[in-house]
């Protein structure tokens, strides 16, 4: 499970992932801590991106964020349960509890932490320019990290972001980039999400052979 796990998410292979994940999850035997919180903390990842119930993730997020602390892991994955678990604690403090990341020694973590806390202001509808700030310097980390899925990630929500201010052909070639580099790692789910903001979006400035390309 703790091997596997991203390859499943990066695959594309989510559903079949969160079941493989979670029957590992429960085998029984002795394994260390840290191997069976990584799984447990991919369990949360996956859960949370839509393919569990709000009630699943609370229960994996309190399991995960108890099994961090009595193992005592550096994994870096495991560093951004601790905001998902203070967030179901204080749901008045995501900002803060994400802001800390931004002190972690992973640039990875920095990076993600950014990331959502530009994805959440978004959400919340700020109409300021902290959320552009905080994804396009997520971008520009996770470009100098290599990191593709972050990479599109980021790129994503940046689209949607100026999307709201009516900007849709730049929208269209932050979507086409991150279609690129999504696809490189194989996550195909990614894609067809992404194919169809962007016809919606070629829709939007009149472009019909542009849309019906997308699609």
């Amino acid at each position: 499970g703790a091997g596997a796990g991203f390859y499943l998410w990066l695959s594309g292979h989510r559903v079949e992932g969160l079941e493989l994940l979670t029957a590992a999850a429960d085998v029984p035997g002795e394994v260390e801590d840290e191997t069976r919180a990584l799984v447990y903390a991919l369990v949360v990842m996956f859960v949370t991106a839509g393919l569990g119930n709000e009630r699943q993730a609370e229960e994996w997020i309190h399991k995960t964020y108890r099994l961090r602390q009595s193992s005592g892991s550096g994994n870096p994955l495991l560093e951004l349960v601790v905001p998902l678990e203070r967030s179901l604690r204080e749901p008045d403090g995501y900002f803060p509890a994400w802001e800390e990341l931004l002190e972690s020694e992973d640039p990875w973590v920095r990076a993600l932490g950014r990331l959502h806390l530009g994805k959440m202001r978004n959400l919340l509808g700020d109409a300021g320019w902290d959320a552009d700030t905080y994804l396009e310097v997520a971008l520009a980390e996770f470009r100098e990290l290599g990191e593709r899925f972050g990479i599109s990630f980021a790129l994503s929500e940046l689209a949607e972001r100026i999307t709201t201010r009516g900007e849709f052909a730049r929208a269209c070639e932050y979507y086409e980039e991150a279609v690129t580099v999504v696809t490189e790692v194989g996550a195909v789910e990614d894609v067809i999400h992404m194919r169809a903001r962007q016809a919606h979006l070629y829709r939007l400035l009149g472009d019909a052979d542009a849309e019906a390309a997308a699609m």
